[in-house]
């Protein structure tokens, strides 16, 4: 039997592709949350399924951003905004959760809010220029 490659099927063939891998992030997460809170298994055994969708995830999208460029290039403006917006969402959110932090603690309590989000909108942005230049040529 053959088959014919032509740009729809190379196309259908990618977005398989994507869907099966989105599908099977959220099998993994759920089997995360499921043994993490339903079976209280401590977070030492969890560790390596968490690297491994962090990575998987976050591999994905710079995957895509590096071949495709399908990404947008956000603005200056966009970018401050987006990290005000993170930094407010994350600190409200573990406040709530853990309790107001202690500015004795700063290092571990405040700094990965405001680094945290700077890094994942660095590494946004470095994976779209380098999408940039590997198109250009």
């Amino acid at each position: 039997m053959n088959f014919l490659k032509d740009e729809r099927t190379a196309l259908v063939s990618a977005r398989v592709s994507q869907v099966t891998l989105a599908l099977t992030q959220i099998v993994l997460l759920g089997i995360i949350l499921y043994r993490g809170y339903l079976l209280n298994q401590p977070d030492s055994q969890l560790t390596d399924l968490r690297l491994l969708l962090a990575f998987s995830v976050f591999g994905n999208i710079f995957a895509t951003l590096f071949f495709s460029g399908n990404f947008p290039k956000p603005g200056t403006r966009t970018v401050i905004v987006l990290y005000l917006g993170l930094v407010v969402v994350l600190f409200a959110v573990l406040s709530i959760w853990l309790g107001l932090p202690s500015i004795s603690e700063w290092q571990t309590t405040i700094l990965p809010v405001l680094v945290g989000p700077a890094l994942l909108i660095g590494l946004y942005l470095l994976a779209v220029k380098l999408g940039e230049n590997r198109l250009d040529r």
